[in-house]
């Protein structure tokens, strides 16, 4: 591995507009199909308030940034440790997870700070420096092994 990708990698997260746009998309969706479906309109309004928090929760944590708790910068070290900037400005070091994603458009990466799983949800478009985004998507593929001397 090349000594670019094994520099560390800083990632701002941003809203991204494509991941908004498919939010509200799919919980429009939702709600819209419980009018086509022949179930009792009580269960139609218990799907539907289910609908609308999920739409709030995931609305609040990965489009708005939640205050305190949702994190706004992703930092991996040239040594393979993992910090999250949140919010509130406090940074944590973080384990990776197994269950990583890894696409050109869409990277996820599961986090475990302190006993909590956070899952980062960085799209191609919430990012400022796209060659960070690159290197992140290569150390996810292609982790880099100290204790081997590469």
């Amino acid at each position: 591995m090349s000594g670019n990708f094994e520099q560390a990698v800083r990632i701002r997260l941003k809203t991204s507009y494509c991941l908004a746009l498919l939010v509200y998309i799919a919980h429009a969706g939702a709600l819209i199909s419980l009018f086509l479906v022949n179930i009792s309109l009580l269960i139609k309004v218990l799907i539907g308030l289910f609908v609308l928090y999920s739409f709030m929760q995931t609305r609040k944590r990965y489009l708005l940034r939640e205050p305190g708790r949702s994190p706004v910068e992703i930092l991996l070290t040239s040594e393979n440790e993992w910090r999250l900037k949140f919010a509130d400005g406090h940074m944590e070091k973080a384990n990776l997870m197994p269950g990583s994603y890894v696409h050109p458009w869409l990277v996820i990466v599961p986090l475990d700070v302190k006993g909590k799983i956070h899952y980062v949800l960085i799209p191609a478009d919430g990012v400022d420096d796209t060659q960070d985004y690159r290197r992140l998507r290569v150390r996810l593929i292609h982790p880099l092994r100290h204790d081997q001397g590469i």
